[in-house]
């Protein structure tokens, strides 16, 4: 970079004195006296002085993009952008860029986050000072910013909440009959007196009641913990009320049982991965469903659990499964709400103004958890299927078997789709003839063999639904038509694929039905 120097006019006009160092040779009369004159003044206690080199121009590199390029770009590549930088954009542009490229190729395994930073550093620099338009708008951006902090620093705040101090602690009485006007007993904050007490060391205010909460000696934060995952497992937890733990809740059905996963849970260290895998490992989770008529006499809500649990899949659930079961589950973690089908209208009309913009891509096929939930607006089709509103806390959703269930799973989209690509996933995967794989597709949405009437009836409807698409293509096409995925329709053809999607959609209503 550019330097701030004072230089002087060099000038061989005489000699150095003798005995003097050797590079007042180089200095002129004038330059030599002066020197002179400084060792003079220094000699005898006067000033000295000195200068310091600072470097100017947009070509300097900052500290966080010279140990960018020193990690990430080759020895060679972070000289010539230190150096050459001055000479043009092209030269430092093609040493960031190269660096860039390198960076991009490696950044594999546990240092990707790292190398993300960095090569984030490199490109923050290159478009803020070496790119002609990036300048310009870094320009604009920072004029931007500061115009919203100067808009920011105006605005009036107002405080929402905050604790007192330490020492401070404000006087609360009971209120006569309800009246705030009557103040009647003092009280001071603290747990109810039938739970253990909070141990002296914890402050009274909500981060003491937080570790309070989950101190192993509390006995009911682990043991209403377990009772949920209990029923998620069962159906039914412990406690049949998992909302209401207290003296107008339900006593639980195995006290000994629900103590000692309670205090295991908490032995773990809270481990819940640890106590999933505890339930589902028991005796007890693997048994089967299946029972008799005298045990359905004797315990019709299994309270004794002397059977596997008939457990319903949830609204979310209904959902994942129709399409696992096709093949077109996105089984990616984590990221932002996904907006799958949706019927159209559904949002204007709650709130104007608002669009819904579905997803396009692989969003639509991802789990039911990353489904966008708008309070005004739930997810239609989860609703139907008991999803809470969310509008309040729901500890045990309910549990209702009504038509417009049936209808769901025939009418939408998602379910129409999953059934078409179903119908095609039999067609290729199956095996070569319509028994095979009919008998594939039971197997695969229901998990066990179709008994003999249940394949009479599907090959009974296979054979209408191919007669009635023959006749009738576009109705047929109509049909193929729902949803984004494109079939195989000229292996295939399209009375084929359509009479393999109504079979597809029987099989999902019936892999609904058994789990529901």
């Amino acid at each position: 970079g550019a330097a701030q120097r004072r230089s002087s006019s060099r000038r061989s006009t005489g000699g150095a004195p003798a005995g003097a160092p050797a590079f007042l040779a180089n200095l002129s009369d004038e330059e030599i006296a002066e020197f002179q004159a400084q060792q003079s003044r220094r000699n005898s206690g006067g000033g000295s002085f000195e200068f310091v080199m600072t470097p100017q121009g947009d070509d300097v590199l900052n500290y966080e993009t010279i140990s960018a390029l020193r990690t990430l770009g080759p020895e060679a590549a972070a000289l010539a952008a230190t150096e050459q930088a001055a000479a043009g954009e092209s030269v430092a542009g093609k040493a960031v860029t190269a660096s860039v490229m390198q960076a991009e190729a490696s950044a594999e395994g546990p240092e990707a986050a790292r190398t993300q930073r960095l090569r984030t550093v490199m490109r923050k620099y290159y478009r803020s000072h070496l790119d002609t338009v990036g300048k310009v708008l870094a320009k604009e951006l920072a004029s931007l910013e500061q115009e919203l902090r100067a808009l920011e620093s105006k605005m009036p705040e107002a405080l929402v909440m905050k604790d007192l101090e330490d020492d401070k602690v404000r006087e609360t009485h009971m209120f006569v009959r309800g009246d705030y006007k009557q103040k009647g007993e003092q009280v001071t904050p603290g747990v109810p007196s039938v739970l253990p007490p909070m141990a002296k060391e914890l402050p009274r205010n909500r981060l003491g009641l937080a570790r309070w909460i989950v101190d192993p000696g509390n006995p009911l934060t682990s043991r209403v913990v377990v009772n949920r995952i209990w029923q998620q497992y069962f159906g039914r937890g412990f406690v049949a009320t998992p909302e209401d733990f207290g003296l107008r809740g339900v006593a639980p059905s195995h006290p000994q049982l629900l103590d000692w996963l309670a205090t295991e849970f908490v032995a773990s260290g809270w481990d819940l991965k640890q106590l999933h895998k505890l339930i589902v490992t028991s005796a007890t989770y693997r048994q089967a469903s299946r029972t008799s008529e005298s045990d359905l006499e004797v315990d019709p809500d299994n309270l004794l659990l002397a059977r596997g649990a008939r457990q319903r899949l949830s609204a979310e659930m209904v959902r994942d499964n129709a399409l696992a079961v096709s093949g077109l589950l996105v089984e990616k973690v984590g990221g932002p709400s996904v907006r799958p089908y949706q019927p159209p209208g559904l949002w204007e009309e709650v709130q104007r103004g608002q669009r819904y913009r579905r997803d396009r891509d692989e969003g639509q096929y991802r789990r039911g958890l990353y489904v966008y939930w708008k309070r005004g607006a739930p997810y239609p089709s989860m609703t139907i299927f008991d999803a809470a509103k969310r509008e309040v806390c729901t500890a045990r959703r309910a549990r209702t078997t009504t038509p417009l269930q049936a209808l769901v799973l025939l009418n939408d989209p998602v379910y129409v789709e999953a059934a078409k690509v179903l119908g095609q996933r039999l067609l290729q995967e199956g095996g070569a003839d319509d028994p095979e794989r009919l008998r594939y597709g039971f197997v695969l949405c229901t998990g066990r063999e179709p008994t003999v009437v249940e394949s009479q009836i599907l090959t009974t409807l296979l054979e209408q639904q191919r007669a009635h698409y023959t006749a009738d293509e576009k109705a047929a096409a109509k049909l193929l038509a729902v949803g984004d995925k494109k079939l195989d329709v000229d292996r295939h053809g399209v009375s084929v694929l359509a009479a393999w999607t109504a079979v597809g959609s029987a099989l999902l209503n019936m892999d609904a039905t058994i789990h529901r």
